[in-house]
Formats: C-alpha cells, structure tokens, sequence
C-alpha cells in the first residue's frame, strides 16, 4: 500500500508513528473494504540488501572457475530458453 509505504519514509529507528489509510469499497478483502484503519508504527530497525560484487570470487562461489565462465554459460542458459521458448510455442495464424 503506498500510503503505509510512504509513511515510513523518514523514519528513524525508535521512531512511533500513527497513520489512518482509508480503504475502497472494491478492496479485496471485504471485512476492510470501506473503512478507515489506524495503523499504529514502530519502526525497530533498518536494513539494506547488499547483493556480492559479480568477479571470479563470486563465479567460484557458484560452480564456475571465473566470471568469464559464469557469463559465458548463463548466455548459454539465455540462449537456450530462448530456443525452447520459440520451438514450444504456436505458431500465428
């Protein structure tokens, strides 16, 4: 939900915050569909995904002597879905 998202923008950890969001009648789940909800934040902590520098330690780390390798076959691997993809699928008419 973007308003829940964009209430934690800013936020510190220790900070409280209380936002109202007002649902659609359409929402999905009927039992919330046309209200207003308070939600009550806390924020506790903060994290930040850090994905591995892509080099010959990472390659080695997945199966491969390099990084060279590692992108030669996942071109490879690209290469035949594409293939398969093609030859699977119904031809226009």
């Amino acid at each position: 939900m973007p308003e829940f998202e964009d209430a934690l923008i800013g936020m510190k950890v220790g900070e409280e915050k209380e936002i109202e969001i007002n649902f659609a009648a359409d929402y999905p789940d009927k039992d919330i569909a046309s209200k207003t909800i308070l939600f009550k934040l806390s924020l506790k902590e903060i994290k930040e995904k850090r994905l591995p520098e892509l080099n010959d330690e990472f390659a080695k780390d997945v199966g491969f002597e390099n990084i060279e390798q590692l992108g030669t076959e996942a071109r490879k691997e690209l290469e035949r879905g594409e293939k398969h993809r093609d030859e699977t699928r119904s031809p226009s008419r």
